[in-house]
Order: C-alpha cells, then sequence, then structure tokens
C-alpha cells in the first residue's frame, strides 16, 4: 500500500519504535514516585521536557504532556477560559479549525460563552481585518490553527498575535500540521499557547503536548489535580514521552532538508493535476504546506475516489480523519464557499519525508486511470460501498 495520507497519522520510525521498547523495558517507574525507581522516571521526564521545550524555543516549565492534539486544544482552551467563567468571556475563531475544536466551541455556546466565526479569504487565510472586527471589551482569547488541516494553508500566526495582543486577547494555535514541519518560535512569535501530537511525525500515538507561556492565567479544570502541575490527571507515559521526544527532535533538526524534498514532490503533483481539466486544486501553491495537497474530481464523490484508490493499493482521504467519522463534507471547503455536493468531492494527499517519487508516480498513474474511467467506475463503486 502507498500511503499518503500522512496528515491523518504517520508510521513510527525506527528511532521511535526503539526508543520506546528500552524506555519501557528500562524506565519502569511512576515519576511521581518518591523512590529511586521513580526518581529515574521523573528524571527523564524533564530532560524530554527540556528538549521538547527547545524544538519551539521554550521553557521546559511551560511544556504539559497530553494524550495528543485533541485533548490539547480542548483543555488548553477551557483551562484558558475557566478564570473568567463568571464574566460570559468571548472567544474568536474559525471555520478552518479541526474537528476538535470546532466540537468544543459549540458546546461554549451552550454553555453562555459567545464565541465568534470569522471568514476566511479565497484562498484559505482567516482576514486579520475580520479578526480585528471581531474583538469585543470581553473577548479572552482567539484560537486559529497555523496550518489547516485540509488543504494546508499556512496562516498569518504572527501578524494575527501582534493584532491581538494589542487587544489584550490571548491566542491558542493548534499547530498539529504544522509541528516538526514548519519553524516555530514561541520567543520570536509571542504565541500564548500551543498544541502538538506526536502522531504526525512519527512519534506514537497517544501523546502530545500543550505549551503555555508564562504570561497567561489558566485554571485546572479537575480539583486535586497535581500530575503534569496541575493541568492534566493521570500518570504520563514515559515510554511514549521519551518515542515522541527523539522522533520529534530528529524531525525538527531536519525540517529544512525535509521541506526540500517534500516541496519538489508537491511541485510535481500539483503541476500533474493542473494539466488535468476534471481536476479542482483547492490548496493554494504559496503560503501553504508542502506536506498537504487538496483537490476534487469534478461530479465524482471523493469517497468513491477514495475507495477506487484504495482498491488499488494508494491510501487518500477525504479530509480530517476526526471529520470523516463524522461523514460530513470539508468544512474548509465550505467556509471557502463551495457547494455542499463540491465539498463531498474533495481528495487529501499528505506527503512525508519518506515518500518517494515512484510512490508519487504511482499515486498519479492511479488517479489518471481513475479519472478516464470514472462514468464506469463511479456506478461500480458505489454498489460497492453500499
Amino acid at each position: 500500500m502507498i500511503y499518503l495520507d500522512h496528515a491523518a497519522t504517520s508510521p513510527m520510525s525506527d528511532e521511535a519504535i526503539h526508543t520506546y521498547c528500552e524506555t519501557a523495558r528500562l524506565f519502569t517507574g511512576n515519576p511521581s514516585s518518591l523512590h529511586d525507581t521513580g526518581s529515574k522516571a521523573a528524571t527523564l521526564l524533564e530532560h524530554c521536557r527540556e528538549k521538547l521545550a527547545t524544538t519551539i524555543n521554550a521553557k521546559r516549565d511551560n511544556i504539559y504532556f497530553t494524550s495528543g492534539g485533541t485533548e490539547s486544544n480542548q483543555r488548553i482552551i477551557r483551562s484558558l477560559l475557566k478564570p473568567y467563567r463568571n464574566q460570559r468571556p468571548h472567544i474568536i475563531t474559525s471555520h478552518l479549525e479541526h474537528a476538535s475544536t470546532r466540537t468544543l466551541c459549540q458546546e461554549l455556546k451552550a454553555e453562555n460563552i459567545e464565541v465568534s466565526f470569522i471568514d476566511i479569504d479565497k484562498s484559505g487565510h482567516i482576514r486579520l481585518d475580520e479578526l480585528e472586527a471581531a474583538i469585543q471589551p470581553n473577548t479572552i482569547l482567539a484560537t486559529l490553527p497555523f496550518v489547516n488541516g485540509d488543504i494546508g494553508t499556512i496562516q498569518p500566526v504572527e501578524k494575527a498575535v501582534s493584532l491581538l495582543h494589542q487587544y489584550n486577547v490571548k491566542l491558542h494555535c493548534d499547530a498539529v500540521q504544522a509541528y516538526g514541519k514548519l519553524p516555530i518560535d514561541v520567543t520570536h512569535i509571542p504565541i500564548d499557547a500551543l498544541s502538538v501530537s506526536a502522531h504526525k511525525l512519527g512519534g506514537p500515538k497517544g501523546i502530545g503536548f500543550a505549551y503555555l507561556s508564562e504570561n497567561v492565567q489558566w485554571e485546572s479544570l479537575e480539583r486535586g489535580t497535581t500530575h503534569e502541575r496541575g493541568f492534566r490527571p493521570g500518570t504520563v507515559d514515559i515510554p511514549s514521552v521519551a518515542s515522541f521526544t527523539d522522533a520529534a527532535t530528529t524531525a525538527c533538526h531536519n525540517i529544512q532538508t525535509n521541506n526540500k524534498g517534500v516541496s519538489a514532490l508537491r511541485d510535481q503533483i500539483i503541476e500533474s493535476l493542473k494539466a488535468n481539466p476534471a481536476i479542482v486544486i483547492e490548496s493554494p501553491q504559496s503560503s501553504s504546506s508542502p506536506y498537504i495537497v487538496g483537490f476534487r474530481i469534478k461530479e465524482m464523490d471523493g469517497t468513491v475516489a477514495m475507495l477506487y484508490m484504495n482498491r488499488y493499493g494508494v491510501a487518500v482521504s477525504t479530509g480530517s480523519a476526526c471529520q470523516v467519522q463524522e461523514d460530513h463534507p470539508a468544512e474548509t471547503l465550505t467556509a471557502l464557499g463551495r457547494s455542499r455536493d463540491e465539498a463531498q468531492q474533495f481528495i487529501r494527499i499528505s506527503l512525508s519525508p519518506s515518500t518517494t517519487e515512484n510512490e508519487v508516480n504511482t499515486f498519479l498513474d492511479t488517479l489518471e486511470k481513475l479519472i478516464k474511467t470514472r462514468g464506469m467506475t463511479n456506478g461500480e463503486t458505489k454498489e460497492v460501498a453500499r
């Protein structure tokens, strides 16, 4: 199987697997325990925290381990809002967000918290004028993706945080699709909170971190929580943390080299897609992650296309894995003004540094065969899907 769905999850690297196994074998203690076995685990935990903090130029004590991107997004937002719950706080977001954030924002509206969704421009970037216009006297927080997970647009985070701080509004960024692929420096761009996941860059599933600046006020969501300095209850998974740390350190160290190779493959894909009149490319060529390409095949349901590609050994997706489970069209596409039918035509491919030119060529050949036979294939695949 040629795997082109790395934005959903990426296989663990050999290095990460080795580190996980060795750590599980050698570090058996609970890091909260006071005996030597626990202290040994605690020392490793803090060493990993320090190394991960370095990857975004942060301080060690600003890193809090979580189960991944979804928990980081939801726990950060709720923790930042909790000190203001008696004031009916207001937050700003967009339709570019991951399902975990969009779902939470709908929940918050039901909890008497004001939520504003700002519009995006025709290329899939937030509009800074809309962001500024949405700010109210009770605005506490804005939450924006660093990179959109459907079409890969890189958001103007530096300009957004500068604008928001003029109004004393904090910024949370979902950096799951950016971390380890784009440089992130929270000293240079003073983002207040950041969500990161390990399994998008060769680390294990079920581990990530939340970054919270010392300049933000937050409160623990559960009483009596002592783990992770009150941010999250439960014993930290030391083998996963160590494995994550090695995968992240390697990815962040090689960002420039990896991006050069992946960008060349993306350019090849884009040029091929542009040459086919049956295809509409939704990812912009500028201000976009080289790892993600979103497109549509006219008059063909994206799920039908995905199943055809899968039958011939190529794994692609129809958007965020969390969103696909809801059987909804990609919300990014509807925010761009596409009809529901057009949004349901959406296909996403996502690359990794391990993706090869041969794999890309096979994908393009399979896609061409699909389009040439799409009349027959469309009906045939729907029969299979029933």
